[in-house]
């Protein structure tokens, strides 16, 4: 979403605490901030990331993790 791939319009208000929200955003936009600046603090010593940056790198990456652990905790039942 951050990148323009997902484009909220075409999303449901189904989020937010009573599911009547629409995508924001926004708060996408703070909350890769945050994961960049914690990036680029641990890293001094290599040019910082631009929010965009980060949402390449990290993004599949995560998902990949939490695929992995969803599959590690069903296969574990």
């Amino acid at each position: 979403m951050l990148l323009g791939r997902l484009r909220p319009e075409f999303f449901g208000h189904i989020f937010g605490h009573n599911a009547d929200e629409e995508l924001d955003v926004g708060v996408v936009r703070e909350k890769f901030q945050v994961l960049t600046d914690e990036i680029n603090a641990a890293n001094p010593l290599v040019d910082p990331l631009s929010v965009e940056q980060t949402a390449v790198c990290v993004s599949p990456w995560k998902m990949s993790l939490r695929a992995l652990l969803h599959l590690c905790h069903a296969t574990s039942m």
